[in-house]
């Protein structure tokens, strides 16, 4: 058998490394994301919390979540409310729901019923939206 057979080529070879490289690239950018979450979590710098977050997706913003203790998911939640409700709202829709219940259940009581109309806002646009295309 052939080198070509058993599909070791030198590409197939570049394929698994760049794969790797990527992959560890990767968590090497989560990682410095957490630790810096972390760091100025710990100095109060909510801004610079805030300026490292703020272009994320909800989605990424729940995954960094994933990784911080209950009290640095706490002020980020909270940031992330008195920079961007909007955003705020649907980082608590990607959450975990477990994680959003403890979460909520922590919050002054305005901003939960502030972040529950905001919700459900955000249902009705979709629903309308929805119905508009059918």
């Amino acid at each position: 058998m052939t080198h070509k057979e058993n599909n070791f080529t030198p590409e197939y070879f570049y394929d698994i490394l760049e794969t790797d490289t990527e992959e560890k690239m990767r968590i090497e950018a989560l990682r410095l994301v957490i630790n810096s979450a972390r760091k100025f979590i710990n100095m109060g710098s909510l801004t610079r919390l805030w300026n490292l977050v703020k272009n994320f997706h909800p989605s990424e913003i729940a995954s960094l979540m994933e990784h911080l203790i209950e009290r640095e998911k706490l002020i980020l939640l909270n940031t992330l409310y008195e920079k961007e409700k909007d955003k705020a709202t649907e980082v608590l829709r990607e959450v975990d729901p477990e994680d959003a219940a403890v979460l909520v259940e922590k919050l002054p009581i305005d901003q939960i019923v502030d972040l529950f109309q905001m919700a459900n806002e955000l249902i009705e646009v979709f629903r309308y939206s929805r119905n508009s295309l059918e």
